[in-house]
């Protein structure tokens, strides 16, 4: 089962569409109407005619670039902070700082939309100096260490102070790359705040109302799985029933939920933790990931215990966090999947920008919308996956009893001229 959840993840990440689909051959059909553009039912006719060839990506020019892109003589006290306000207000969920330590270059790029973007440039000494200054407040070694290190940093959020996950790296050159996780900023949001479409809100609401086994929330990294997963969280938490944690970090507070924050160098680390939940009065345990052999059995382990278990996971579809969680779990086929209720698998696609002006390829698209695939663990998928059957056959039989797939929700958005083609390409095509 191991060598099967390898293969899995070593082939393409993307979704088997239905022969039949007007997505089957991975690429999108020209709409015929402008975006925006719908009809008297309030949706675009059916599109046809020939398939969109790939197109190459634009490059960004000089004057696409932000207006103070090139900071002279920064205040190197300062200019992080502001850096990180002005991320957040452009509804940034990634900083990266990267510092060419040959050129004496320090770059900032924001990931917005789920896009990179240029942000600030700052030339010289100064460079070094702010990147110096963060380690020293971030508690990360300031010279001569090249393993990665990850810690937690205080970000300013309104009137609070959030946690900001870092990643640090040293590079070949002995500069440095450092990407900061930006804690959300907005209100908190509910499931039906969230742009589900109305059948896959429903079908996570099916999946909610079960007490007992778990419940994944999957996709890839920044595809939102926290947002969806706390909108879950408070779905379930009404008054008669006890909602408990267990994050790394705690991001933010959610009303009427008892939270716990990992701290492994204070020994609530989540071998401390995990088993003694076991002993715990809840009715909903949420693990804020499932990443290597502890969570994912002591969340299996829950799950078999009749307690409700929502939990993310990073995988690409419903069938790949299935048999990532299975390898993960060290456990039995069957005993893992009679554990899980099923999987909401959710990507971002990016909404087109009425307001874009035709060239620069950084405001094509403003904001962006969830697309999911629901899938209800079957007894007919169990048995294939026991068996070991071949991935395709997997994936095929799982769209088979999915009442919801990625291709018709993002051909819903292309229909309705929310997104287009190029968008959709890239969110789920190969």
């Amino acid at each position: 089962m191991a060598r099967r959840a390898l293969e899995a993840r070593r082939t393409s990440e993307f979704p088997r569409h239905r022969a039949d689909s007007k997505f089957a051959d991975r690429s999108l059909p020209v709409v015929a109407l402008a975006a925006g553009e719908l009809d008297a039912a309030g949706t675009a006719p059916q599109a046809s005619g020939p398939t969109l060839q790939a197109t190459p990506a634009a490059e960004i020019s000089r004057e696409d670039l932000p207006e103070d892109y090139f900071q002279e003589e920064p205040d190197t006290s300062t200019w992080l902070e502001e850096t990180i306000q002005h991320c957040m207000q452009m509804g940034a969920s990634d900083l990266l700082l990267n510092f060419d330590n040959a050129s004496l270059i320090l770059e900032a790029s924001a990931r917005v939309d789920g896009r990179m973007r240029p942000v600030r440039q700052v030339k010289g000494i100064d460079g070094r100096v702010i990147i110096g200054k963060f380690k020293a407040e971030a508690k990360l070694a300031t010279s001569g260490r090249f393993a990665p290190e990850e810690t937690v940093y205080m970000v300013k959020v309104n009137d609070e102070r959030r946690k900001a996950r870092v990643a640090a790296f040293r590079t070949a050159d002995g500069g440095d790359a450092i990407v900061l996780r930006l804690p959300p900023s907005g209100a908190l949001r509910r499931l039906e705040d969230l742009s589900f479409s109305p059948l896959n809100l429903q079908l996570f609401y099916d999946l909610l109302g079960a007490a007992n086994r778990m419940i994944i929330i999957a996709g890839p990294m920044g595809s939102g799985k926290t947002t969806t997963a706390q909108g879950a969280l408070m779905h379930v938490a009404i008054p008669t029933r006890t909602v408990w944690t267990v994050e790394d970090p705690v991001e933010r507070s959610l009303p009427g939920l008892i939270q716990l924050e990992v701290d492994e160098d204070n020994g609530a680390g989540f071998d401390a933790l995990l088993p003694a939940l076991v002993r715990s009065d809840y009715d909903t345990l949420f693990l804020g990931e499932i990443r290597d052999q502890a969570t994912a059995a002591a969340g299996v382990r829950q799950a078999k215990a009749g307690r409700q278990v929502i939990t993310t996971i990073h995988a690409n579809n419903n069938v790949t966090a299935l048999l990532r969680l299975i390898d993960l779990a060290v456990d039995s086929p069957l005993s893992v999947m009679d554990s899980v209720k099923g999987v909401v698998s959710q990507r971002l696609i990016g909404k087109l920008n009425p307001d874009w002006d035709g060239r620069n390829p950084l405001t094509k698209y403003r904001g962006r919308v969830p697309i999911h695939e629901v899938l209800t663990i079957t007894d007919e998928l169990t048995e294939a996956i026991m068996t070991n059957q071949p991935l395709s056959q997997l994936r095929a039989l799982a769209e088979d009893n999915s009442m919801s797939t990625f291709a018709a929700d993002v051909e819903r958005l292309v229909n309705a001229g929310i997104t287009d083609e190029e968008e959709a390409r890239r969110v789920i095509g190969e």
